[in-house]
């Protein structure tokens, strides 16, 4: 899978280069053009934010990691890993259908998103609507991370899913990618890398 860079962030799976090297020759070539891996993990770094950054309606994310709702939190998060999600819920559901795949929720796993109906449009409290209006992400087994404001909470949150589903309608699990499998690289600024196709032709390149 060919990934689109965030920032100075670019996710490559190095098996999908079918490279005839190994994934240590092809760090150490990156190394040599100085790019560097590093060590990402999502699920860790969206539970850092609970109890610290603040939930905001039409976030940018230039705000990150300071304010979030609850798909700027979900496309921040996975950018971390140099991994590129669009904007809204709606659409990073279809981003998970076009690229990744929607799985059963007894299929889920840590980084997945799950999406649910909203009591909220556009920032606005309206009656329940069925599309996918929320968006969060599956940390434990049986936890997820929430951007959220109702009546009562406002802000980050670590929630049991069964909390989850019981207020609202659980509408699919999207898997954006196994992310397990990949690899963050930092680009320096002086290199043009706008997906992990370009890390490919540096790496052939350097053979």
């Amino acid at each position: 899978m060919n990934f689109r860079n965030v920032g100075n962030r670019v996710a490559v799976d190095f098996d999908f280069f079918n490279l005839q090297i190994s994934n240590k020759e092809a760090l150490e070539i990156l190394k040599d053009q100085k790019i560097r891996h590093i060590d990402v993990d999502i699920c860790e770094i969206a539970k850092k934010l609970v109890g610290i950054a603040q939930w905001r309606w039409a976030s940018r994310q230039w705000e990150a990691p300071h304010y979030f709702d609850c798909s700027a939190l979900t496309k921040w998060v996975y950018g971390q890993m140099g991994i590129w999600l669009p904007r809204r819920p709606q659409q990073q559901f279809e981003h998970c259908e076009e690229h990744g795949e929607i799985i059963k929720l007894e299929d889920s796993q840590c980084g997945d998103l799950l999406f649910f109906s909203s009591h909220t449009r556009n920032g606005k409290r309206v009656g329940l609507h069925e599309g996918n209006g929320h968006v969060c992400m599956l940390v434990e087994k049986n936890r997820v991370i929430c951007a959220l404001k109702s009546e009562s909470v406002k802000g980050i949150y670590n929630i049991a899913l069964e909390d989850m589903l019981a207020a609202r309608k659980l509408q699919a699990v999207g898997r954006v990618c196994n992310y397990h499998s990949l690899t963050t690289l930092l680009v320096p600024p002086d290199r043009e890398i706008e997906s992990s196709d370009d890390i490919k032709h540096v790496i052939l390149q350097c053979l």
